[in-house]
């Protein structure tokens, strides 16, 4: 599936007038600086101070980064909601990510309070929605609905519904219950999101489910962890071969099954059994971070190598943004390739911040390439950064020739509801 660049209409009567334009880099890079001067020299029509606000700057950061790491990305996120009649601005709205493995996309919008309640918001969600169709989606309307209906468990939906009709959004034929589906499948494509109105989704049950890991599931998980950083080239500098990579592994499993502070979760598919993915968390005591730090301070008990620089220099890290507050760590996770784009990912994501916000414990990871853009969408958000030469550990030095160079780590965290307790 593919967008276009260019701005977005739609034929529908109560869509004309307006349009969705597309943001230029340059200029959302300066928006997230919140340096609206500088944006403005970039940009042909005026653009409203709102778009420096801490909101709109934390979107236009998020899709910025996102839009760095994959420039594909960038026809389906936010735009700007321009009325057409007068060349003003009046909003943001766009996909809030291009199609996730399972084939849904998510719709986004906020409308400046100084043009609220002027059809701009149906508007733009009209637009978004002929948009869908343009890329061979189809949209199924249920009728009419009430509350009642919603909490017996078919749909889930996040806002008071006196709101939804007092803002008039449920006059809006089919928005209430719309949901878009692919031509190719029967399940749900498209869930529609509003900044501040409405989330609707329907439920679709997982292919797997999520159990916690048991010692005999070793072999296995090792096996995973080999296979999913094959392609990474940064891993494979770690150890010589995969099967040192895959023997240590193990040797680390061992250690860590049994050990309370640890929590091993797999995704098992439901048909065969067989585990796809699977993640594990270190929820560190007081105990932990002070031995941390004394490693940290005498600069022992790390490997040799690249994979003990790099445990080295997140320890640092982790010191450094977090000091002596608990906290988790999320230290692996990782799925199979055979059983990727079926959503395990992400739902291991969303299990570990479940068990961090039940403990009120931010989590700390340290995110490859690879895994950045579904930490992202987790919830997490990028702190610090290791930058690393590869060429400095490769076999032949600065001569290597096999394509290494810089690699980036990026070390990410999520913010629980409460802060966490401090070492006394």
């Amino acid at each position: 599936m593919s967008v276009t660049s260019e701005s977005w209409t739609s034929t529908i009567p109560g869509a004309k007038g307006r349009s969705l334009t597309l943001l230029p880099l340059p200029v959302m890079q300066a928006l997230k600086e919140g340096d609206l001067d500088s944006a403005q020299e970039l940009f042909p029509l005026k653009l409203p101070s709102i778009l420096i606000s801490d909101l709109c700057r934390s979107t236009w950061k998020r899709r910025y980064a996102e839009i760095e790491l994959n420039a594909n990305d960038e026809p389906w996120l936010t735009r700007l909601v321009v009325d057409t009649d007068t060349q003003t601005i009046v909003g943001r709205a766009g996909f809030i990510s291009p199609p996730d493995e399972a084939g849904m996309v998510e719709v986004g919008y906020a409308i400046d309070p100084l043009h609220r309640r002027k059809g701009h918001a149906r508007a733009a969600l009209e637009i978004l929605l002929e948009t869908a169709d343009a890329i061979q989606m189809s949209r199924l309307f249920e009728p009419p609905f009430d509350l009642t209906t919603y909490h017996q468990g078919h749909w889930s939906i996040s806002m008071d519904f006196r709101r939804l009709v007092k803002s008039g959004m449920k006059s809006m034929v089919g928005f209430a219950g719309i949901h878009v589906q692919p031509l190719r499948d029967s399940g749900i494509l498209c869930k529609c999101t509003a900044a501040y109105l409405l989330t609707i989704a329907m439920n679709k049950e997982p292919a797997f489910k999520l159990l916690p890991a048991e010692r005999s599931d070793i072999p296995r998980l090792a096996e995973i962890n080999v296979t999913a950083c094959l392609p990474d080239i940064a891993f494979s500098l770690y150890f010589p071969t995969p099967q040192e990579l895959e023997k240590a592994v193990t040797d680390a499993l061992e250690v860590q099954f049994g050990d309370p502070t640890w929590l091993h979760i797999k995704a098992i598919d439901k048909a065969t059994g067989a585990i796809g993915g699977w993640a594990s968390w270190n929820i560190l005591t007081n105990e932990q971070i002070q031995e941390r730090d004394e490693q940290i301070a005498n600069g022992s008990d790390f490997a040799p190598g690249l994979s003990g620089h790099v445990a080295r220099e997140t320890d640092k890290l982790l010191g450094k943004h977090n000091g002596k507050q608990s906290y988790i760590r999320c230290k692996a996770l990782f799925t199979d390739p055979s059983f990727q784009k079926q959503g395990i990912g992400k739902a291991l994501v969303d299990y570990g911040n479940g068990v961090a916000d039940r403990q009120h414990l931010p989590i700390f990871l340290r995110a490859t390439p690879f895994g950045f853009p579904l930490y992202v969408k987790g919830g997490f958000e990028m702190i610090d950064e290791l930058h690393i030469d590869l060429r400095d550990w490769a076999p032949g030095g600065k001569e290597n020739d096999r394509g290494y160079g810089n690699y980036r780590f990026r070390f990410m965290r999520r913010t629980s509801r409460t802060l966490p307790t401090s070492i006394s």
